[in-house]
């Protein structure tokens, strides 16, 4: 069963995860997002839940549960 703390926390990754998405499709006058952007928002994310150890994602962002 997840706990109210879990919750809260997937409702954070997944807000996250929608701001990502709204803010890639804003559009600046200059033109969309480039590909090096976006390579580096995802690799910023991936670098922050990766876990190597065993090859899993953290599931909180304090680096702990899998």
């Amino acid at each position: 069963m997840i706990s109210v703390s879990q919750k809260k926390h997937h409702y954070a990754v997944g807000f996250f995860m929608a701001a990502v998405i709204a803010l890639s499709w804003y559009s600046p006058a200059s033109g969309a997002v480039s590909a090096a952007q976006a390579d580096s928002a995802y690799n910023a994310f991936y670098n922050h839940y990766w876990n190597s150890t065993n090859n899993t994602f953290y599931k909180y962002d304090n680096r702990t549960g899998s």
